[in-house]
């Protein structure tokens, strides 16, 4: 085995594996533009020899590393599984490897990671549900690198956006739930002084009860909670309390959607007769649950799968703007 004081280099694998050095850095960098069979032979080869790609070396090369950092509001949330999956799938076949950050609905945690992070030279980099300071968003243009941000429609991305319309799908839903009798509406979530997306539906759904002349709805907040199965029981706990003064919770989510179903199961409660719940995402609970649930499919998988396709396109050229509207579905389910 080769010691770190006689490390193996490029041209040491590029001649045991009878391909040029040229070819072995297309193996590292690119794989997709390599054939399988040449990239075995490479990769046989850096194994016999114990080698390890040194990226920071790379990077002075090439100006950039095959890093693509992703930073999410909260990584224990089932909500950002599917665009995990999507994007880290997606830029992995194209050989670039994932960094996952987690902000924690703190801008300051946000500018830190977005600070760490450029520091490793990444070939682009994409943000969920980012508030952007003024700080990071200079860092970010200033680095001349394609940014990707999804689940969180912003009035001025640094470049690739891919979203659906937030306020529009709170509209959409509440107009939906009106029109099923629904009338006394409450609006449960969790850090929604942080959480720009369900300000945006908490908007959508306060504009419908306003011009179909419903009452102002109640808001039933969790504080500082971690979107959980638990804090949706709590929530809905709260919104019992109220009595006759709510007839439907507009939860943030489904997985709290599917906890004040949980609540209301175990009291006992009859659905759309007692109290009804609707929530966001389309997640596949909000499918498996009896009854299913009422909610919008907001596709986020597909979300990382095309922030992560549109990335790569501009990646080691001049970013340019693009935004892409994914849409969303209402699903009517039991639950309400």
């Amino acid at each position: 085995m080769t010691t770190k004081l006689n490390r193996a280099t490029i041209l040491d694998v590029a001649k045991k594996a009878g391909v040029s050095h040229t070819t072995v850095s297309r193996v590292i960098r690119s794989p997709n533009k390599v054939s399988n069979t040449l990239t075995e032979r490479v990769h046989a080869a850096m194994r016999a020899l114990d080698y390890q790609p040194n990226i920071i070396a790379g990077a002075l090369v090439s100006s950039y590393t095959p890093i693509v950092p992703v930073i999410m509001p909260q990584l224990g949330n089932a909500v950002f599984s599917d665009l995990i999956h999507e994007i880290t799938d997606t830029l992995g076949a194209n050989g670039y490897q994932v960094l996952l950050g987690s902000t924690f609905y703190s801008q300051d945690q946000e500018d830190k990671l977005i600070h760490t992070f450029l520091g490793w030279s990444p070939a682009g980099m994409i943000l969920a549900g980012a508030s952007l300071s003024e700080q990071a968003r200079e860092w970010l243009t200033s680095a001349n690198i394609p940014v990707a941000q999804v689940i969180g429609q912003q009035d001025k991305p640094i470049n690739i956006a891919v979203d659906c319309d937030h306020r529009q799908a709170g509209y959409e839903l509440a107009c939906h739930l009106i029109k099923k009798g629904y009338r006394k509406f409450a609006f449960a979530g969790t850090r929604l002084e942080h959480d720009l997306r369900a300000r945006m539906r908490l908007e959508g759904m306060q504009k419908a009860v306003k011009e179909m002349g419903v009452g102002e709805p109640v808001l039933i907040s969790g504080g500082q909670e971690r979107t959980s199965y638990a804090v949706g029981r709590a929530l809905a706990e709260q919104a019992l309390a109220k009595g006759d003064k709510v007839d439907i919770i507009y939860a943030a989510s489904d997985i709290l959607a599917v906890g004040a179903m949980m609540e209301i199961q175990s009291r006992g409660l009859i659905f759309g007769d007692d109290i009804g719940v609707s929530g966001f995402g389309g997640l596949e609970i909000a499918k498996a649950i009896y009854p299913k649930l009422t909610t919008v499919e907001a596709r986020f998988g597909y979300m990382g799968k095309r922030a992560a396709e549109l990335l790569m396109t501009q990646i080691g050229r001049k970013p340019v703007a693009v935004h892409e509207d994914v849409g969303f579905t209402i699903i009517d389910g039991g639950s309400a």
